[in-house]
This record gives structure tokens, sequence and C-alpha cells, in this order.
């Protein structure tokens, strides 16, 4: 499965790194799914 991030996920998982934001984002890094942004959200 692959998870798009947009600009507001990626914003608010740098702010608060214990919310579900970077949660996600740690589950994408452990390989359960694909994340996928744009280069403009980047």
């Amino acid at each position: 499965m692959r998870l798009f991030l947009d600009a507001n996920v990626l914003f608010t998982a740098a702010h608060n790194p214990r919310g579900k934001a970077a949660f996600a984002i740690m589950l994408g890094a452990e390989g359960l799914f694909q994340l996928a942004n744009s280069a403009y959200a980047r």
C-alpha cells in the first residue's frame, strides 16, 4: 500500500514527533507501506 504525505503531514510530524503523523512516517520507514509525496511538498 502507498501512503501519500502532503505538506501538512510532514510539517505536523516535524512539529510533533510523538503525534500520529510522525507515527505514520515511522511505520512507513519500517516497511509496512510505501511513503510518497511530491517534490513540491518536500
